[in-house]
């Protein structure tokens, strides 16, 4: 649930039909009363999502959106343009491929992401600059993550059902 009442979801459709990736993904933005207000499908007519997973809101208004077959997340305004594409900071022999899963914002309007693969958080700012990882010795396969209003960081890792909380803003 966004600030302004909206309700932001991710769709996802396996299909034989479909031309990239054999799916259709959108995320769908519902008013308060559950009526659909805005697709964000497209851009440039090309698909914007092979398979949106987690999404967001940050305190800009932008949505948020991590997509596991893309190995990125992808940033829209809030009319549905596209902002950027992050496909993570990865060096390339120590890690596996940029693999998102859940994401979240902090009040300073930064975008956390679990990935999941390389067990780590990445943190990137508003505008999609990587500012750093977020490392615990630990954590493993990262799926869902929330940040709450002391800007703590609730894991939910997938393969023990343990939550983590990290505090990471000094």
């Amino acid at each position: 649930v966004t600030l302004s009442g909206d309700v932001i979801v991710c769709q996802y459709k396996k299909t034989e039909v479909a031309a990239e990736h054999n799916s259709l993904s959108r995320v769908v933005r519902y008013n308060g009363e559950g009526s659909e207000f805005r697709k964000m499908e497209y851009r440039k007519e090309k698909r914007l999502f092979w398979h949106a997973l987690f999404v967001a809101e940050n305190r800009n208004f932008d949505v948020c959106v991590s997509d596991s077959a893309k190995h990125a997340v992808v940033v829209l305004d809030k009319m549905g343009e596209f902002q950027f594409i992050y496909k993570g900071n990865i060096k390339t022999g120590k890690y596996q491929s940029f693999n998102p899963r859940g994401l979240d914002t902090d009040s300073q309007g930064n975008i956390l992401i679990s990935d999941y693969m390389n067990y780590t958080l990445h943190i990137i700012d508003q505008y999609g600059n990587f500012l750093h990882y977020l490392m615990r010795k630990h954590l493993k396969f990262p799926l869902g993550i929330s940040v709450d209003a002391d800007d703590k960081v609730w894991v939910g890792e997938y393969n023990n059902g343990t939550i983590a909380v990290i505090e990471y803003l000094a």
